[in-house]
């Protein structure tokens, strides 16, 4: 009931407060340890750079004479990884760009199906509030721009990948086309977002290149073999790095392995 959660938040109030002190005095020790050995770590870099490009006015929040100065210095701002990006340092990012002086030249690469760092205060929704208010490269559109310059920011679809093979590249898709969608991955996996293959591979008298395996072990009984008493032994985890690692070997077997295209003696 509503009571009871409330009590038991009462009860928890003094354990929480206190804990909240020890952090606080954690952290004051700290930053004079580290103003001591006069060091800091990045996050420090991040707030105190911030403290040089904004500053408080009348409650309000704006850009010092040193931001503007340095968004001028700038040709461009290139972010790679943009899904995992921060609010601390896209404020950095718009603090240092010429966007507010009507010449947009920050340049972002990411994809938000990779992002993994919400752990560390990510953001991937400052990627998704681009993606979906960007307009395509090439084409034009009739929704208003940004507030404060009038350009609208552009994206460009990087569907092909050259680092797979064809028969990679479809069995991924094939499996994120059923389970990817906008609760799972933030965004819905269509042939817009999916792998398209770039690169070509030369496969030999069908000698190089193999179709995609889907390797599985029952981690619960003993089929790898119940004479071995040492498998009795492994964890799941450990099964499966025996097996993924035993069919490794069987790719790499000099005599009936997998065969890779030399590229530049044009043979396998």
């Amino acid at each position: 009931t509503i009571e009871e959660a409330s009590a038991c938040l009462l009860g928890g109030r003094a354990v929480a407060l206190k804990l909240l002190e020890l952090a606080g005095e954690f952290d004051r020790r700290y930053q004079e340890s580290k103003k001591e050995k006069n060091i800091v770590d990045f996050n420090d870099l991040e707030h105190q750079a911030l403290k040089v490009l904004i500053k408080k006015e009348n409650g309000s929040l704006e850009y010092t004479a040193a931001a503007d100065e340095l968004s001028q210095r700038y040709v461009e701002i290139l972010v790679d990884e943009y899904q995992d990006s921060n609010d601390v340092q896209e404020t950095l990012i718009k603090a240092l760009s010429a966007e507010r002086f009507g010449r947009p030249n920050v340049f972002m690469v990411g994809d938000v199906k990779q992002s993994i760092y919400k752990f560390r205060l990510a953001r991937p929704e400052l990627f998704m509030k681009k993606y979906e208010s960007y307009e395509t490269y090439g084409e034009e559109s009739q929704t208003p721009g940004d507030q404060e310059t009038g350009e609208r920011g552009k994206k460009i679809e990087l569907r092909q990948n050259f680092r797979s093979r064809a028969s990679v590249l479809e069995s991924i898709n094939e499996v994120f086309f059923q389970i990817m969608t906008k609760n799972l991955g933030n965004i819905l996996y269509t042939q817009n977002t999916a792998l398209h293959p770039g690169a070509v591979f030369q496969e030999k008298e069908k000698k190089a290149g193999t179709p995609t395996e889907l390797l599985m072990v029952d981690t619960g009984t003993k089929v790898m073999g119940p004479a071995d008493e040492e498998l009795e032994e492994y964890t799941s985890r450990e099964m499966e790095a025996r097996m993924i690692a035993a069919r490794i070997r069987q790719l790499t077997d000099p005599e009936t392995g997998f065969l890779l295209w030399n590229k530049e003696k044009n043979c396998l």
